[in-house]
């Protein structure tokens, strides 16, 4: 963009005082397509951990680098040695005397002594008795005998190894991508490419998402070194094109911009926004409409894994984007404009006070796209700062309470209203930046750096403010939902035990807590997948399951903005043959719906359901993906 940002009018937003429409002659930068002047009074125009959310009651014990479920008994005694008591029994004895004696008689009187019969017949019975013991005894009492046990002991039991347990942390509701800023690339001398200490405290302070421009001066090397940097980085791209509503040459440049980022990124996901700003520069909504409808189309042919994004607006116009949303073929994939609170003239307060306005402004735009078009497309603010047209000195750059307690809010609104993506202006500027011309952190830096850590790293993100909430949207969309019944909510614990993973890549699998409706999901946590991995997770199942014609179909959520994989369903039937489903990229931070009709050629009944993940390219990082509502019609 142009350091000289006319701003000669600004049409009246009927949510905001129309008297105080920011008309200054000067703005941080007009359109990209400008020529490009230095910015007058600058001494130098050139000055990734996921979180995780908590199982509710699976335990996992770690074996080697995965993970796997345990449910087994725990020995409470410890391993000590004990007698089995049900394995000792009383020893019989005499029911008058001692063990194996007779009865105490009574004193006889004198008697005559008997015959020789007798006295044999008696010591027979004697020696009879003491040698049957207390059995003998008993059966001559009409006693059932009963045998003496030994006394054994059982082995000592031993003590199982201590089941470990993993909680998995907690993951913000809040789309990393938030967290982004934009380059400017006047040339290959920018601060962003020269200084590998810029370079190193932005991924330093967790910029996810990196935007920049492609100026309209004939050559592209600034822009070609500015994609790999943020490769580099790991970022995603975001990728600003030309309008031909403004350029005629925009076709033959946004091609070659195209090609050379399928070569930087591969199959990796690049954003691309159709112009910018056209709209203050004079290219209504049904101009801007037939630009898009003309050029994008063939644009989309070529790129290996792209999002287009429209229309680009220098502020939020309600009239433009929904004329834009009725008439674009093919539909955007996202949403974006830009939002800055005031002029430099104006007070502090009217400042920090107008950021309350984006939340009008994000609100009346979903129930726009939900009137106009049925579904909310997710919303990008490609743009944001406190004013388009800062100097250093307006009295605001300067003081550091204020641009502390500026950048504070600006984020705090934005992740109250759960957008999908937004970038600071900008990440190296000689007025406003995150890094300073001396390579160390502004104010606004240190600030972005110390609320991505609230926000994100320790999950303390603002209540979602009234019908911002991102499975609410998911919800509504007409476009992500079918008619399939849900078999697996995950919402018991018994849902995410049955889940096994199959193939290399897969680290963790089991309960998660971010859910698409209710509570519970499937967690799956990747590795670093290299383009030949597919791991996947399956389930068997049984009973009325799907047979040929019929859909299957989940719904996965990728939580890291910072890699890009792909997901098929697999469906086994009954002769044992895998059926595949299409390949689709998942679009970070929302619900995906991936479906799979099984062909005629389907045998039977399904006997085991999967969804496999793949990588068009090797990752640098392991993600977050989470699994909820699967079924089938």
């Amino acid at each position: 963009m142009n350091p000289h940002f006319g701003l000669p009018s600004r049409r009246n937003d009927p949510q905001e005082d129309p008297t105080e429409q920011i008309t200054s002659p000067h703005r941080a930068y007009r359109d990209q397509d400008s020529e490009r002047l230095p910015i007058p009074g600058a001494t130098n125009p050139y000055a990734v951990p996921s979180r995780l959310s908590q199982p509710k009651e699976s335990h996992y014990a770690q074996t080697g680098s995965s993970w796997s479920a345990l449910q087994r008994p725990v020995d409470r005694t410890g391993g000590q040695h004990f007698l089995s008591t049900d394995k000792i029994e009383s020893i019989p004895t005499h029911p008058l005397g001692e063990i194996g004696s007779f009865p105490p008689g009574p004193p006889r009187p004198p008697q005559r002594p008997r015959r020789n019969t007798l006295l044999i017949v008696g010591i027979v019975v004697v020696v009879l008795v003491a040698l049957a013991g207390g059995g003998g005894w008993a059966m001559m009492h009409g006693l059932s005998p009963q045998p003496t046990k030994k006394v054994e002991k059982t082995a000592s039991t031993p003590t199982p190894p201590p089941v470990q347990v993993t909680q998995a942390p907690r993951v913000s509701p809040v789309s990393p991508l938030l967290f982004g800023a934009n380059l400017e690339l006047y040339d290959t001398k920018d601060q962003a490419l020269t200084s590998a200490k810029t370079q190193q405290l932005l991924q330093q302070i967790d910029v996810r998402m990196i935007r920049m421009p492609m100026r309209n001066d004939g050559t592209m090397e600034p822009e070609f070194q500015g994609a790999q940097m943020i490769k580099d980085l790991g970022a995603t791209p975001l990728v600003i094109l030309h309008g031909d509503a403004r350029v005629p040459a925009a076709l033959q440049d946004d091609t070659q911009m195209i090609q050379e980022m399928n070569k930087i990124f591969g199959n990796s996901l690049v954003y691309y926004e159709y112009g910018n700003e056209q709209d203050l520069n004079g290219v209504n909504a049904s101009k801007y409409t037939a630009s898009w409808n003309r050029v994008v189309p063939q644009l989309k042919k070529i790129a290996n894994n792209a999002h287009f994004i429209g229309p680009v607006g220098y502020q939020y116009n309600q009239e433009y984007i929904q004329y834009f949303l009725q008439n674009a073929n093919p539909r955007p994939n996202e949403i974006s404009w830009h939002e800055y609170t005031c002029d430099k003239s104006w007070a502090k307060d009217t400042c920090l006070q107008h950021i309350d306005n984006w939340s009008k402004h994000i609100s009346n735009a979903r129930a726009m796209m939900k009137a106009t078009i049925g579904s909310e497309l997710p919303i990008m603010i490609t743009e944001w700062n406190y004013a388009p047209n800062p100097s250093l000195s307006d009295g605001k750059i300067t003081d550091t309470a204020f641009m502390n307690a500026w950048t504070t809010k600006a984020f705090q609104v934005l992740a109250a209203n759960r957008i999908f993506a937004s970038m600071i202006y900008a990440a190296t500027h000689p007025i406003f930046p995150l890094v300073a011309q001396n390579a160390t952190l502004s104010t606004q830096g240190s600030i972005f750096k110390q609320e991505y850590q609230k926000i994100i790293t320790n999950v303390q993100a603002p209540a979602a403010l009234s019908g911002t909430d991102a499975t609410a949207q998911s919800r509504t969309d007409t476009q992500e939902t079918g008619n399939e019944s849900t078999v697996f909510g995950f919402e018991q614990s018994g849902d995410s035990t049955r889940w096994t993973s199959d193939g290399k890549g897969i680290t963790r699998i089991g309960g998660g807590a971010v859910a698409r409706t209710g509570n519970g999901s499937l967690q799956i946590t990747l590795a670093k997948l290299q383009q030949s991995d597919t791991p996947g997770a399956f389930v068997n199942v049984t009973g009325s399951t799907p047979r040929a014609g019929q859909s299957v179909a989940g719904y996965l959520n990728l939580t890291s903005n910072a890699v890009s994989f792909s997901v098929r369903i697999v469906v086994t039937d009954q002769s044992g043959k895998q059926h595949l489903g299409e390949v689709v990229a998942l679009t970070p931070g929302k619900w995906n719906r991936v479906a799979f009709t099984l062909p005629a050629s389907f045998s039977g009944q399904a006997q085991r359901i999967g969804f496999q993940f793949s990588s068009p390219g090797d990752n640098i990082t392991g993600a977050d993906v989470y699994l909820d509502d699967v079924g089938w019609n």
